[in-house]
């Protein structure tokens, strides 16, 4: 077997197989509820959660403590995270990246906005009146500032939560020392929007997933390792295709074009009454 062939069939395979793993891949991995009621689970209220690092969970990133996880999406190019109750999706973040601000819908399990969050660096901005510098920005679903955070991210992620008149909501702490890298969520006012601990653990798992945006879990390297393959190999299929197109309707056209050969024509008068003959004869 010569090098061309082994070639053909090593590229024959990559596509079969990244065309396979995509296609189940996009099919099967969705983010909404399996829940068929109309309503999405419920996580009780309480004045402190609690979240772990699973340091063990490579496949996804998973942040889990009693009925409570977070995990991080796959497929997602944002690290975006999924929150779940007793295994059901509660909540999730749905990133849309702009220039320097990132705006992160936060979504119950139907997919229904339950408040948009934007992030960025520190920069102020007018709340009640008051130039604040906030690096964390809520907002409800028809756009009015109702809360925001001016968070640390040093040894530790500092996140308070105020709502417009600069009273403490909720505030999110991780030590990035400890070996548990746990999340602490203590809530101070449990009437306001941004006291639901769906949200709290989604802004917690959104900020541990995109932390370092070089990196992503094995799921996701894996998923976009094989779209890219499959991506480049229908490229080069679609590019042969094109030229091969190309050359069999030029050849077709060349075909059309039928070639005449030169002729003379001799004209013989025979006669007082214009009798005429006319012969063709190919000249040489």
């Amino acid at each position: 077997m010569d090098k061309f062939t082994k070639g053909l069939i090593c590229f024959i395979a990559l596509t079969i197989t990244s065309t396979i793993y995509s296609s189940v891949y996009l099919s099967t991995v969705d983010s909404t509820s399996d829940n068929k009621s109309d309503k999405c689970p419920i996580i009780p209220r309480k004045d402190t959660y609690k979240i772990n690092k699973v340091v063990t969970a490579r496949w996804q990133w998973t942040y889990l403590r009693g009925k409570y996880k977070v995990k991080c999406r796959c497929i997602s190019i944002n690290h975006d995270a999924d929150v779940f109750y007793k295994d059901k999706l509660v909540a999730r973040t749905d990133a849309k990246t702009l220039s320097f601000t990132s705006e992160t819908p936060i979504l119950d399990c139907k997919n229904k906005q339950m408040v948009m969050m934007n992030t960025g660096d520190a920069e102020k901005t007018l709340i009640n009146q008051n130039n604040i510098k906030v690096s964390y920005l809520f907002r409800s679903n028809d756009g009015e500032i109702i809360a925001y955070s001016d968070a640390k991210h040093f040894i530790t992620d500092n996140i308070k939560i105020k709502d417009i008149e600069g009273e403490t909501i909720a505030n999110l702490k991780r030590n990035k020392l400890s070996t548990k890298w746990a999340w602490t969520i203590d809530v101070i006012n449990q009437n306001h929007t941004m006291s639901d601990p769906a949200i709290l653990l989604a802004i917690a798992g959104k900020r541990s997933f995109s932390e370092n945006k070089g990196k992503a879990d094995t799921c996701n390297i894996i998923f976009w390792l094989f779209f890219i393959i499959f991506l480049v190999c229908w490229f080069i299929i679609f590019s042969i295709l094109g030229i091969l197109l190309y050359d069999y309707c030029g050849s077709r056209k060349k075909q059309s074009v039928r070639k005449v050969k030169p002729f003379a024509l001799t004209v013989i008068n025979d006669g007082m009454y214009g009798k005429e003959e006319l012969s063709m004869r190919e000249s040489i």
